[in-house]
């Protein structure tokens, strides 16, 4: 497969301060003669200057973004446009990745990276964890490199490429024949979202995975994880209530669906092995939040145990929520120097396939049943992700089909 390379951005400037004096002087040329080639600076100049500054740096903040472009734009209007659109997409990568601009709107929905720290070391993080949970096939593989673009030497990063594409683009291409999900895939983009929480990603919408299709049977068999830079912050559980995941929704439902050995390799997280594992790459604080969000999740699960005692099989409710017959068991082993260690596992009643497929109808019916008049706005996004994210399982009571078939397997 073919590779995709990220220049990674450099992090010389220490404050906003200094990078708006360096726009600043940039602004200061325009309309001057160069002394050395006698040429005019244009504001196109300063437009390809401004452009290969902020490329460079993560740290350039809304206001001056708008005020040193608004100049620009009262001249050469075509293509400064062109430049806007760019910039606007680094405006925005910006705000999502450090969100401490008050007058950005996504001041408050940020992945709260610290201006400065390396964006690009993201990417291998999230690929190293995405190995250490056993997950490495859904993540498209990262690491650090530098390449020779023309004279230049970039160092960046270099990602895999994910051999799938955008559910969006199959669903617009097969309107009249939209693909369903396999088992596994479902399995799979539940999964993701704990995945997202569990590393902070900010930017998980349905551009940033892909999925790779079988043509034979119609059948969408796995998800690929792209571009994993907008993670590893400093977000907490409390910090990620509401307006984080653009996979909508992560709740309980989500939990219960999850395969029974993602959930044990949730629980076998350590400080000490996540330290091992990413230390050189991620922050001491960063990983400190990272643990937050993992224990936020560990007492989730525990938390689903033993809340259904019932021999009876059809385990959805009427407020379509699906309960679980669930077990964590703890172990105890001893080392040579007398020293315990403990670890958790869990133990579920019904196969790992018919939670998957329980908790995606679930969802539906949970989405379906919210408060209209509250969370209206909310409440269609979430159907609209929900609809889109399983595509095709909706359509003719296949899913209740599958449920049904599984149960049998099961039996």
């Amino acid at each position: 497969m073919g590779k995709r390379f990220l220049k990674s951005p450099d992090t010389d400037y220490d404050s906003y301060r200094e990078l708006s004096e360096k726009i600043a002087e940039i602004r200061e040329k325009i309309g001057k003669e160069d002394k050395k080639s006698g040429k005019t600076y244009s504001s196109i100049d300063a437009a390809d200057e401004i452009m290969s500054l902020v490329a460079k740096n993560a740290l350039f903040s809304a206001r001056v973004y708008q005020d040193s472009i608004n100049e620009i734009f009262k001249k050469d209007t075509l293509k400064a446009g062109q430049y806007f659109i760019s910039l606007n997409m680094l405006l925005y990568k910006r705000d999502n990745c450090f969100g401490d601009d008050p007058g950005s709107r996504y001041y408050n929905r940020s992945a709260k990276i610290r201006p400065g720290r390396n964006l690009s070391n993201r990417h291998v993080a999230t690929s190293r964890f995405a190995q250490l949970m056993g997950i490495g096939h859904m993540v498209s593989a990262s690491r650090t490199a530098t390449v020779k673009i023309g004279d230049e030497l970039v160092k960046g990063n270099l990602m895999e490429d994910s051999g799938g594409e955008e559910i969006f683009d199959i669903v617009e291409k097969q309107k009249d024949n939209v693909p369903s999900y396999s088992t596994e895939a479902i399995k799979q983009s539940l999964v993701l979202q704990v995945f997202d929480y569990l590393i902070g990603h900010t930017d998980r919408h349905f551009g940033n995975f892909h999925v790779l299709k079988d043509e034979k049977t119609n059948t969408i068999t796995a998800l690929r994880a792209i571009d994993n830079d907008m993670c590893w912050g400093l977000l907490k559980p409390e910090d990620m209530a509401e307006g984080f995941r653009h996979l909508r929704p992560l709740d309980n439902e989500v939990l219960k669906g999850l395969p029974s050995s993602f959930i044990n390799m949730i629980f076998s997280i350590t400080r000490e092995n996540a330290a091992v594992m990413l230390g050189d790459i991620v922050e001491s604080d960063e990983l400190s939040a990272f643990m937050e969000r993992v224990k936020y999740i560990q007492e989730n699960i525990r938390a689903l145990q033993n809340n259904d005692n019932d021999d009876d099989d059809d385990i959805v409710d009427d407020d379509g929520e699906q309960r679980v017959d669930m077990e964590v068991v703890t172990n105890e082993l001893k080392v040579n120097s007398g020293t315990v260690i403990t670890s958790e596992t869990v133990r579920f009643k019904q196969s790992d396939d018919l939670r998957a497929l329980r908790a995606v109808k679930a969802l539906m019916e949970k989405v379906n049943n919210q408060n209209m008049n509250s969370r209206r706005r909310q409440q269609t996004k979430d159907l609209e992700n929900v609809s889109y994210l399983y595509s095709g399982l909706f359509q003719d009571g296949e899913l209740d089909k599958r449920i049904e078939e599984e149960k049998k397997k099961v039996s």
